[in-house]
């Protein structure tokens, strides 16, 4: 038996993420940008932040930006209903949005109680993801030996296009 039929009015409970925004200080760097690394040599070396670090031109940012999720509770009319069986449906409501039934309720009380759920579950992953960085899998240690690497590469590749660039100037003079 559905909670809700076709026309049925109901309420959906849901929480908008991007309302309020936040910035604290990266807990990784603690607002510096970098990371001392300390090798088995006992040479100190600093590397950049991955934490904070949100890609693109700009590099760490030495603080992380969070959003305080805002929830709502809207009323709705139900205009497609999907038995998946068991008990188990998905309402359709506004075109193209589908719920199911967990999120649409009878009364906006319940509903509201429902998106504060929803938010604080939000909020409690987003607080976890604030100590993590963003390659979980790779280890501090793994980006010193990775831009030693490219470093020792790029000097390398600088040396070979510098000695090009004098032979090509040795003919260019030559041939003048």
């Amino acid at each position: 038996m559905s909670k809700f039929k076709i026309g049925d009015t109901a309420y959906y409970a849901n929480f908008n993420p991007l309302q309020e925004k936040w910035t604290t200080i990266c807990p990784e760097c603690l607002g510096t940008l970098k990371l001392r690394v300390i090798l088995a040599t006992e040479e100190e070396l600093s590397i950049d932040c991955e934490c904070c670090d949100h890609g693109g031109y700009y590099g760490s940012q030495g603080k992380m930006q969070t959003y305080e999720p805002t929830p709502n509770a809207r009323q709705i009319k139900i205009t497609g209903l999907e038995d998946r069986g068991e008990g188990n449906e998905r309402y359709y409501f506004g075109g193209s949005y589908l719920s199911d039934s967990e999120q649409l309720f009878v009364t906006e009380a319940e509903a509201i109680t429902c998106a504060n759920e929803l938010a604080a579950q939000y909020s409690a992953k987003q607080e976890e993801s604030l100590h993590r960085k963003k390659k979980q899998k790779k280890k501090w240690s793994w980006h010193v030996t990775y831009h030693r690497r490219e470093m020792k590469r790029s000097l390398a590749d600088a040396e070979r296009h510098a000695a090009k660039l004098g032979i090509a100037l040795e003919k260019a003079k030559a041939t003048k």
